[in-house]
């Protein structure tokens, strides 16, 4: 809503940062502080609900995925999505049509896009895209609809649109740009 922001401060140079929020209204930097997480950050349509990743201690690569409520201690934040796969590396990003905070895991030949209602910041995280072996994909929401890029079936990638209820239903998908 434009009152807050929120940044991931590096104050040693070493991508190890902490999680900060201020008022822009007052210029208040607010007490919530989350410290080792990473660069990206998305809030949800409630104005107070805010998702990070945290980092791997060891590694410094992503971790899990947070839930953080504005005036809560970062011990009180939620876990909502954690990879197994310590190989593929975990992002956060909001889609185009500020519907969904969309969770990509991905790496080398594999994705999977994964989602959380925006306007629900508690609801389940859900598979959207789930991840097929040697199948690379990027996708984003938009008009009521799924964008896909995707490499199946097209080792030059493609273009196709989805339904917003089944956007991994390959039957369903119509092609936008061929391979």
């Amino acid at each position: 809503n434009g009152e807050v922001l929120a940044w991931a401060e590096d104050t040693g140079g070493r991508r190890i940062h902490t999680l900060r929020i201020k008022n822009l209204e007052t210029g208040e930097v607010l007490p919530d502080a989350v410290p080792g997480v990473l660069e990206d950050l998305e809030w949800a349509n409630d104005n107070r609900t805010l998702f990070y990743i945290r980092q791997d201690p060891v590694t410094l690569q992503s971790g899990p995925v947070y839930r953080h409520v504005l005036g809560t201690s970062a011990e009180a934040d939620v876990k909502v999505f954690e990879e197994a796969d310590k190989t593929l590396f975990v992002g956060l990003e909001r889609s185009a049509s500020e519907r969904y905070i969309i969770i990509t895991i991905g790496g080398f030949d594999t994705n999977e896009t994964r989602t959380i209602d925006a306007a629900k910041p508690t609801s389940a995280v859900r598979v959207a895209l789930a991840r097929r072996a040697k199948v690379r994909h990027s996708a984003d929401h938009l008009n009521g609809r799924w964008v896909i890029r995707t490499n199946e079936d097209a080792p030059n990638f493609r273009l196709v649109s989805a339904p917003e209820s089944a956007p991994d239903d390959r039957k369903r998908w119509r092609t936008l740009v061929p391979g």
